[in-house]
Formats: C-alpha cells, sequence, structure tokens
C-alpha cells in the first residue's frame, strides 16, 4: 500500500475523510518533492499536517466565534451575571437584618444603662 492510500485509510478510520484527500495528495507530493520517499514518512507528515491545519482552523473559529456561537456565549454571561446578583442581594438583605438585630440590641443595652 503506498502513503496516499494508507493516508486515506487512517482518514477514514478516524470517520475523517470528507473531501480531504486532495490535501493529504497535496502534502504527500510536498513532501516528496522535498525529497522524503519512505511511504511511513510521507503518510505520518501529511497527516501530521492535516491534524496541524484542522487544529489552527478550530482555534481561528474560537477566536471568532459564529453569531450563534457569540450568543450562547453572551446568554450565559447573563445567566450567570443574573445568579451572583441573586446571591449578591440575599446576602444584602441578610446583612440588613444582622444590622437590625445589631440595633436593637444597642438599643435595649442604651436603654438597661440609662436606667
Amino acid at each position: 500500500m503506498n502513503a496516499y492510500d494508507s493516508a486515506i485509510r487512517e482518514l477514514r478510520d478516524r470517520k475523517r475523510s470528507d473531501g480531504l484527500e486532495e490535501y493529504l495528495a497535496g502534502h504527500i507530493i510536498s513532501l516528496a518533492k522535498q525529497g522524503e520517499r519512505d511511504p511511513a514518512r510521507l503518510r505520518s507528515g501529511a497527516l501530521r499536517a492535516l491534524d496541524s491545519s484542522m487544529s489552527a482552523d478550530i482555534a481561528e473559529r474560537e477566536q471568532h466565534p459564529t453569531d450563534a456561537g457569540y450568543l450562547r456565549r453572551v446568554f450565559a454571561s447573563a445567566r450567570q451575571s443574573a445568579s451572583s446578583i441573586e446571591k449578591s442581594v440575599a446576602l444584602v438583605g441578610e446583612s440588613q437584618a444582622l444590622l437590625e438585630r445589631i440595633e436593637r440590641q444597642l438599643d435595649r443595652q442604651a436603654f438597661v444603662f440609662r436606667h
């Protein structure tokens, strides 16, 4: 089996052969033009280039999200902010109740101290 067929088989095993045959062929030819003749190295070099290219594409998409992706992040952030606000409001309520109890105790102590 030659390097190209082996690389295509590897892609199909990974369930990623969707139109990438031409890309692999181009890399195998490029590596061969550089002097590489070993089929295993041609295959692995082409697959590495493909993996690297796909990783770069994914990173690019994450830096520039689609409108739907952007909106999902905005809504998730809004839900998180709403949750934080609710917790803060609850803490303020608890603090107010504590201050009221302290004021009542101080008032009682002041009353007792005056009488």
